[in-house]
């Protein structure tokens, strides 16, 4: 499914590369140490004048013995002025949380942190060879960690 447009933009050049790339690995990290991983595959449509990722996969906690089933609903969206949107709609509504502010060289970067009651939320998006990588931090008075999420192509959910 083709899910750009005409424009030739940074953000909808992100997109069409993107929505090709299906598998994904996810890594929490506190410090060095990593606390949970999952893996999945992405599934892409377009939604209006955005993009939904819907992700599922399995999931594991380090401290736990067998994994868990997990899915995840972001949407993405073209703002005024270049600025890519990034929402969450796990829980039904898309939820805003930040807009991403390419620049060369240093990929996509939150504008500001999102505020999820004393929480702050950070994103970043990087493309590198033949993947692209999601970077959530999350800093809070009871949370400090970052979140990995690695997309490329292939099929299924091998990590």
């Amino acid at each position: 499914m083709e899910c750009s447009g005409a424009d030739g933009s940074p953000a909808d050049e992100l997109m069409r590369r993107w929505e090709t790339l299906r598998v994904f690995t996810l890594k929490g990290w506190t410090g060095e140490a990593c606390w949970m991983s999952g893996k999945g595959e992405a599934l892409w449509k377009r939604e209006g004048g955005g993009w939904r990722m819907e992700e599922k996969g399995t999931c594991r906690m380090q401290e736990a013995a067998e994994e868990s089933g997990f899915w995840n609903s972001w949407v993405f969206s073209l703002e005024e002025g270049g600025a890519l949107s990034v929402a969450h709609a796990r829980r039904g509504e898309p939820q805003s949380l930040v807009n991403l502010i390419y620049r060369e060289g240093q990929g996509w970067r939150s504008e500001e942190a999102h505020l999820c009651g004393r929480d702050e939320y950070a994103c970043q998006i990087r493309e590198t060879a033949g993947e692209v990588v999601m970077f959530w931090d999350v800093r809070g008075p009871e949370k400090n960690y970052r979140l990995v999420r690695r997309y490329r192509s292939g099929s299924g959910g091998a990590a």
